[in-house]
């Protein structure tokens, strides 16, 4: 998410199968840093998105972890989160249209 006059970026389609949660966050989330300049490490990302049990859950649970590892250091950058997670079938026809 960002403004740039000629900003091109690929688009992808995929589909969430029921249960299956899309996360969507902004960089600063692995850019800032600690005082001793530690960053979230993807690992430690995706070992709490396998364990968290819904979208609440994920969100919270990273804003948990970032804090802790921020602690008392200003961040250089802000932080977006959104998880999504799908709920129900995909009617065949809608999903037929492009």
């Amino acid at each position: 998410m960002g403004f740039a006059k000629r900003a091109s970026f690929p688009v992808k389609k995929t589909m969430l199968n029921p249960g299956e949660t899309l996360f969507l966050y902004t960089d600063g989330l692995v850019e800032n840093t600690s005082k001793d300049g530690k960053t979230l490490k993807r690992t430690k990302m995706n070992s709490i998105l396998s364990s968290s049990k819904d979208c609440g859950e994920v969100v919270a649970n990273l804003s948990t972890e970032v804090n802790l590892l921020w602690q008392g250091n200003e961040q250089a950058d802000d932080v977006s989160m959104m998880a999504l997670t799908w709920h129900h079938r995909v009617d065949k026809k809608i999903s037929q249209i492009s």
